[in-house]
């Protein structure tokens, strides 16, 4: 958020700020996205556990775990055994409420600058 906040020059208070009059919350939003995204691997069978737990940022996979059971309340592979897998669905659906949050705070930004 600090480099976004710089190349429009503002502090990084101003965008956070502005989401929550907005009623949205950074943190909530990248959590959203995150688990998007680690839902989409999970789906790939091909990528093991700990590949994925690397690949969105996590150290440890255990730490990973810990994560996406408190998100779904399971763990990660049992969560893959209930999913379709990405070869059998026709397209996964982009990430349409992250991209209009974007381009909500981005309108919110320019408003007020």
């Amino acid at each position: 958020m600090l480099r976004r906040a710089e190349r429009i020059h503002v502090t990084t208070r101003t965008p956070r700020r502005r989401l929550a009059e907005s009623g949205l919350s950074f943190r909530e939003d990248h959590r959203d996205l995150l688990r998007s995204r680690v839902e989409n691997k999970l789906r790939d069978d091909r990528l093991p556990i700990a590949e994925i737990a690397y690949l969105s940022g996590y150290a440890e996979p255990s730490t990973f775990h810990y994560a996406f059971s408190s998100w779904t309340g399971v763990t990660p592979g049992k969560w893959g055994e209930r999913q379709p897998r990405a070869s059998q669905l026709k397209a996964v659906a982009p990430c349409v409420r992250i991209v209009s949050i974007a381009a909500g705070l981005f309108q919110l930004l320019l408003r007020r600058v």
